[in-house]
């Protein structure tokens, strides 16, 4: 089961209906004041609401369940002065409208069918509307024939939501509170299996046997007093259920942190609890069935490294939870799937159709040039970036357009060093960066700092290097066929440089100074740069040909780089 959209109408500043589509990640983006952290809350009330009237049914036996449910639900509650649009209470028969469409699997409409004796086509599209009594009236919006009968048995229906969906909702002010509320859920559950073994049993059983005599004195006392006012009074008992004993088990404890100082998290800082609060979620092999994680504002409290390193975490949350999150940070933009975007402003919430429109609502200033640019690849140099912007043009019609376009970009870092800061430029410029490396020391070295940073770490898996299939060693003219230049190298410099005659533990530009040594030949660092230019100029005249059989990673990347446009393309 997966909400597919959610939609708002009457909602603290939200007058007219906001509609939001739901994808596996979606992101809320805006400025402050426009209503971005309204409509998480809105999504949190509803579907609080809908929790709470499976609740209402199913713990209706056992008021003190429903009642610390309530309790720990509280902020998620709907307040008709706070939440209702101040500019209409004059009408008090207003109400706050959320609908939520929710779409169900084939096996999860045949086991809706079992619960509620209903049919389903797979959606099943959810009103909640809540007026000045506070409480929520759920129904299907379902229209014709069966909708009277799905909407009698609204408490089976919520019940069979609360049971496949968990929902978590994390606020932009964090304090302990929302960190050890996941830790008592976590707890709770983890207690209740114990709850099941006779051993657990006996053991709750013999503690109410040795609580029993202090009860019954302490009744005694309490009777004394009031025997004189009631003189029919008979006797006074304290009670202690044997919920209330289990609960209280499964509820009280603390969280010590030991970060080089053990402290109650209650005292740690405001970073610590926001880790710990959103850091909690990305263990996920405690929660069954769908899950759905509002988040918002993740970067509040936290310095640049662990916005990244929380993002990373995010993505994964993102793989098999549904993750809503609302924010102002460039980082959390996801610039793949530009349409799970969402832009709030000026009163009305919209898919992004392209990064130009992210950039403009958050602020992000690029140069006119780059200012359509979704896709970066840094390369170490000048003539690394010609040489593959030859190969990309005459390789593919698709890098080709997007070059043309500039929505893909190549950009040098001269050199690995200043790799971390081209990084961090383009990151927050919104582009999604590959990197193109020589496979050498410096090359491999940059590559593992990348992995290390966590601003960077999640950059892993777009770093290629130029692995050579015959040598441990290689850079960017190993991948170009030798026949392309080889004369006009040597005829320039009078050398008499062989493929056949190259050390295979050695990289190009190290046996092209071997070729010049070996005949006397001066060689310095002037030398090897006209070198690598005439390589260059050789495959900006015959691109097509540039490539030797040794080429897969450059041919790989060109791949991808295509794959990621004809994504972007498509939606």
């Amino acid at each position: 089961m997966k909400l597919v959209n959610f939609s708002v109408e009457n909602f603290r500043s939200i007058t007219n209906a906001y509609r939001v589509d739901i994808s596996q990640t979606t992101i809320i983006i805006g400025k402050n004041n426009e209503g971005k952290s309204n409509l998480l809350k809105a999504l949190a009330i509803a579907m609080n609401a809908i929790i709470s009237h499976a609740h209402d049914k199913k713990f209706r036996p056992t008021p003190i369940s429903r009642q610390r449910y309530l309790h720990r639900k509280s902020e998620q509650t709907y307040d008709w002065v706070r939440d209702y649009p101040v500019s209409e209470q004059d009408n008090e028969n207003g109400f706050s409208e959320f609908r939520l469409e929710f779409h169900l699997e084939d096996r999860e409409v045949n086991e809706f069918y079992q619960a509620v004796k209903s049919s389903l086509n797979g959606t099943l599209p959810i009103i909640v509307k809540i007026g000045k009594d506070g409480a929520p009236v759920v129904r299907v919006s379902k229209r014709g024939k069966g909708s009277k009968t799905l909407n009698e048995r609204s408490d089976k229906i919520t019940d069979f939501i609360a049971q496949r969906i968990a929902f978590n909702y994390i606020p932009a002010v964090r304090t302990e509170r929302e960190a050890k509320s996941e830790i008592d859920r976590m707890l709770s559950e983890a207690l209740e299996k114990l709850e099941e073994q006779d051993e657990y049993k006996t053991a709750l059983k013999k503690i109410a046997d040795i609580q029993k005599p202090a009860l019954a004195e302490l009744g005694k006392k309490i009777k004394e007093p009031l025997s004189e006012f009631l003189p029919g009074l008979k006797s006074v008992k304290i009670v202690v259920s044997e919920e209330s004993r289990r609960l209280s088990y499964r509820r009280d404890f603390d969280v010590i942190i030991d970060d080089g100082t053990a402290t109650n998290i209650e005292y740690k800082g405001d970073g610590i609890k926001s880790l710990a609060t959103l850091g909690l979620l990305k263990n996920k092999a405690f929660r069954k069935g769908a899950s759905i994680i509002a988040i918002e504002e993740p970067e509040s409290h936290l310095h640049s490294g662990a916005i990244h390193q929380l993002n990373a975490i995010i993505r994964s949350l993102g793989e098999d939870n549904q993750v809503v999150l609302t924010t102002h940070n460039p980082v959390f933009v996801d610039r793949l799937d530009i349409s799970s975007n969402i832009l709030v402003e000026g009163g009305r919430a919209s898919k992004a159709t392209n990064i130009s429109e992210i950039r403009a609502l958050l602020g992000v200033r690029v140069s006119d040039n780059l200012s359509n640019a979704s896709f970066c690849l840094l390369v170490e140099g000048p003539t690394d970036k010609r040489i593959i912007s030859s190969i990309f043009a005459a390789s593919s019609s698709i890098l080709a357009r997007a070059i043309n376009e500039g929505l893909l970009v190549i950009d040098m870092m001269n050199g690995t060093k200043n790799l971390p800061y081209k990084l961090d430029l383009w990151l927050h410029s919104l582009c999604t960066c590959y990197v193109l490396l020589d496979n050498d020391k410096d090359g491999q070295k940059a590559a593992s700092e990348i992995a290390k940073d966590l601003r960077t770490k999640e950059m892993i898996k777009n770093i290629t290097l130029t692995t050579h299939s015959e040598r441990p060693i290689a850079e960017i003219e190993d991948m170009i066929s030798f026949g392309l230049y080889a004369q006009e190298l040597n005829n320039k410099y009078n050398i008499s440089m062989t493929e056949t005659g190259f050390d295979r533990n050695k990289k190009w530009s190290e046996n092209l100074k071997q070729s010049f040594l070996s005949v006397g030949r001066p060689w310095n660092d002037t030398i090897k740069n006209e070198a690598k230019d005439l390589v260059m100029h050789c495959v900006e005249a015959k691109p097509k040909n540039a490539l030797n059989t040794n080429a897969t990673p450059i041919t790989t990347l060109i791949k991808t780089l295509e794959a990621a446009l004809e994504k972007i393309a498509a939606s």
